[in-house]
């Protein structure tokens, strides 16, 4: 049959080995840009050039494997005179028009983070409800917190923001920490207000011109003994503050300033990556005792991995009318806060009376709160898991610990890494 007999000349001619192996190396080709691309920072459009390279030669591969692919000499036709020259223009214009339409130079719009590092005294009073100063009073008995000098907060930010920049470099990520005088006047102005919180964030997101990021971190000294250690918290708002979103986090006593840049590092890249990527969170759809199942939802996960739970709060102005409405959302924020006034109310000799203070001035805080929030509060509601189980569909994980006594574990609580 004529079908048969192309087939077989395909084959004498070796057609579809030149074309298997032309593939093979055209695959290896691209990964390997994307290697230099990837390592050593070469231009991102790369990769699609090469692969543009790659399919647009196709027919001139096809062209020489047909004619040329049997063994022995073969003289050039008129097809491979004209079609490979002819291929061999296309490809030229098609690279010239595109380079000077920047047809190839395909970019991502670019991620902005803005950062606030300080050390103000009106903050001091946020660290109290964290559990590290908590263990702190435990271990040491008085404790007292200082304010870090400008020499130790330049330290800080010089190196978090080297660190930070040489690891997003060329991934279209702008990267810039606030730490200047007046900075510093600009967010103590504001958390000197009974509304300070809520305002800083809106506040600080139109004054640096709408940042897809915004994190406040706030470092201490912690004295005691004449000994000293550190301890760093932050609030973070990803887009709009107005819109929710935000979320809490509270680091571990650490003895030394190099140890907190390290970890602070760490803390902030990972917020980077969520945002540049895109990412969404995990979230819990099972517990059962110490076990929890995950729902990943894109997460890359891996067993053995520490992972962090939190209770997400979502709350609304569903009417409009500038309250939040005494919903789910809010019912379940309340009575987390009230589980935690009940808790140290009823452990005096675990908690101070600044801390109990703190979460009556919490439950106030939100009771009154007007506007959208999407948020979690880690370093109250919070706990670690560690991976045990990864399924294409779900993740087991275990309870390893829970960041204070009166924390719930419940399904849709948000998970990250």
């Amino acid at each position: 049959m004529p079908q048969e007999s192309f087939i077989k000349k395909l084959l004498d001619r070796r057609v579809p080995h030149i074309l298997g192996s032309y593939l093979v190396a055209a695959t290896s080709l691209v990964l390997f840009v994307e290697y230099l691309v990837n390592k050593y920072q070469f231009p991102i459009h790369y990769p699609t050039l090469a692969l543009f390279g790659i399919v647009g030669i196709l027919p001139t591969v096809i062209i020489l494997a047909y004619f040329h692919g049997a063994p022995g000499k073969d003289a050039w036709t008129k097809v491979e005179k004209i079609g490979v020259p002819i291929n061999v223009v296309f490809i030229t214009l098609c690279l010239l028009f595109g380079d000077y339409f920047g047809l190839w130079n395909i970019s991502v719009s670019q991620k902005r983070h803005v950062f606030y590092i300080g050390s103000l005294e009106v903050a001091k009073a946020s660290v109290e409800g964290f559990s590290s100063i908590k263990d702190a009073k435990k271990k040491y008995g008085e404790i007292e917190i200082l304010s870090l000098n400008v020499q130790e907060l330049d330290e800080i930010s010089s190196n978090i923001e080297s660190n930070l920049i040489n690891e997003f470099y060329n991934q279209n990520t702008h990267i810039e920490i606030l730490n200047n005088l007046k900075d510093h006047q600009f967010i103590d102005r504001i958390l000197a207000n009974a509304n300070g919180r809520k305002e800083l964030a809106t506040k600080f997101y139109e004054k640096n011109n709408q940042p897809n990021q915004s994190i406040f971190i706030f470092i201490y000294k912690i004295e005691h003994n004449n000994s000293i250690n550190y301890l760093a918290m932050a609030y973070g708002w990803v887009g709009n503050p107005i819109n929710g979103n935000n979320w809490i986090f509270g680091m571990e006593l650490k003895d030394d300033i190099n140890l907190i840049i390290d970890d602070l590092t760490k803390e902030l890249s990972g917020h980077i990556n969520f945002v540049n990527n895109n990412q969404e969170a995990g979230f819990v759809t099972h517990t059962d005792d110490n076990i929890i199942i995950i729902n990943p939802n894109g997460l890359n996960l891996k067993k053995h991995m520490t992972i962090t739970g939190s209770t997400r709060y979502i709350l609304n102005d569903k009417n409009g009318n500038g309250k939040i409405e005494l919903d789910e959302g809010l019912n379940k924020l309340l009575d987390d806060i009230n589980s935690a006034i009940h808790y140290t109310e009823s452990h005096p000799d675990e908690y101070t009376e600044g801390e109990i203070s703190y979460y009556h001035t919490l439950y106030d805080k939100w009771s009154n709160f007007n506007g959208h929030a999407d948020m979690t509060l880690g370093e109250i509601f919070g706990y670690s898991l560690k991976v045990v189980e990864v399924t294409e569909s779900k993740v087991v994980a275990k309870l390893l610990e829970l960041k204070n006594p009166w924390v719930k574990i419940r399904e849709g609580d948000k998970i990250i890494p």
